[in-house]
């Protein structure tokens, strides 16, 4: 048995960075990671431009002239609009060019005094502030806007787009088949079964929100022959998890099965509660196997830490590193036991300071308390007794996934 901290150093070591690569829409790209560098291809704004609504003169013009004949008017989405005289101005709005080529002056709305349709008069105190946008401000050509390896988040998305990018180079995602075992989980294959399968959903959307791909999920019976069947019947994946079957019990299988199709088991039991159980493994290179325990929260635990890092590892990235806050318990918290205990807690803020208490019930099957909680706790081996009133490190639950903006 292993350490946790071990254990996610072994499955950082075994794991291969990932160099597939694919081309995506910017539709269809949310969450990918580049494969390139996009350099700029045009100037943006490709001309100057207004960055108010007002008029416009030219700059010899102020500080001259107070009233000016209007001529016309720039708008957005004109390509150019044409140069104008000394005593002269066009309506402008925001985003519109600026006329002709003299050096102008933008004078917003608030300081102007329409005095019909043809004069409009400016304010005595104008300030020195010229609101234009020069051509390239935004970027210019051959600037280098989108870099290799970034995640494509919110605001990298909508630079994509500005960049005109139709399609955008990334790396594949990690493919992800998943293994629900046991004969009391009930499924389509099994409507008698007694118990509904919350690990399918756990294991999906953290392989999701994580950046991987879910391609497979099956149920498998607590036999050798079904594992087997099920496992060669799988299409090409990454990383194969399981849900159950990894413990010492008569029908706990998996691992067994599993070696007889060139498991190598690398993770056999980890040093940690919940999920002492968690198994890590390789089939051949770049193929691996993680297998986590049945108890709904020893599945969520395992999901959190361990394919968090195996998908940062395939994606050579450390966006996924766990954000660590700080609180203080508001009760005792008892010495630890030889294990790595990973805890459930709810998180208060209180004159701005965030506090905790534990949940009393730790129990790997509670789902109520793991709905409740908003937080964890990692206790240390031999952590020693923490009187009320210290501050600790604690992880935010509702804290931990901020990479999509």
């Amino acid at each position: 048995m292993i350490s946790f901290n071990k254990a996610l150093k072994i499955i950082k070591n075994f794991v291969n960075i990932n160099k597939k690569t694919e081309y995506l829409s910017i539709e269809n790209s949310f969450s990918r990671i580049l494969a390139r560098d996009y350099k700029a291809k045009f100037d943006s704004p490709r001309t100057d431009k207004s960055a108010m609504d007002g008029i416009v003169i030219l700059e010899k013009d102020f500080n001259k002239k107070k009233k000016f004949k209007i001529i016309g008017e720039s708008k957005a989405g004109q390509n150019k609009s044409g140069e104008i005289k000394s005593g002269e101005t066009k309506l402008i709005y925001t985003g519109a060019p600026i006329p002709g080529k003299n050096k102008k002056k933008i004078i917003i709305k608030e300081k102007c005094k329409f005095l019909n349709n043809t004069l409009v008069q400016i304010s005595e105190k104008i300030e020195k502030q010229n609101f234009i946008r020069k051509k390239g401000f935004n970027f210019k050509r051959n600037d280098l806007c989108l870099i290799k390896n970034s995640y494509l988040n919110i605001r990298n998305i909508s630079l994509a787009s500005s960049l005109n990018l139709k399609k955008i180079k990334v790396f594949t995602k990690p493919r992800f088949a998943i293994f629900i075992t046991g004969d009391e989980i009930k499924n389509i294959q099994n409507p008698k079964g007694t118990i509904n399968s919350s690990n399918t959903h756990t294991l999906k959307n953290f392989i999701n929100i994580f950046g991987g791909l879910v391609t497979e999920i099956k149920y498998v019976k607590d036999n050798e022959i079904d594992i087997l069947k099920k496992y060669d019947a799988l299409k090409d994946f990454d990383c194969l998890i399981s849900s159950g079957g990894i413990s010492v019990g008569k029908y706990d299988l998996i691992k067994m099965a599993l070696k007889k199709r060139n498991l190598k088991i690398k993770i056999n039991k980890i040093s940690m509660k919940p999920g002492k159980p968690t198994t890590f493994g390789i089939f051949k290179k770049n193929k691996y196997f993680l297998g986590l325990p049945g108890n709904p929260v020893s599945c969520y635990v395992g999901s959190f830490f361990f394919i968090r890092m195996l998908i940062s590892k395939f994606n050579n990235k450390n966006y996924n590193n766990i954000k660590f806050d700080h609180a203080i318990n508001k009760e005792e918290i008892a010495e630890n036991n030889h294990l790595t205990s990973i805890m459930r807690i709810n998180i208060f803020e209180k004159n701005k300071q965030s506090y905790f208490t534990i949940y009393k019930n730790q129990d790997s099957s509670l789902e109520t308390t793991l709905a409740k909680s908003n937080g964890l706790i990692i206790r240390e081996p031999f952590s020693p007794k923490v009187s009320i009133g210290n501050k600790n490190q604690i992880i935010k639950l509702n804290d931990f996934q901020s990479n999509y903006f």
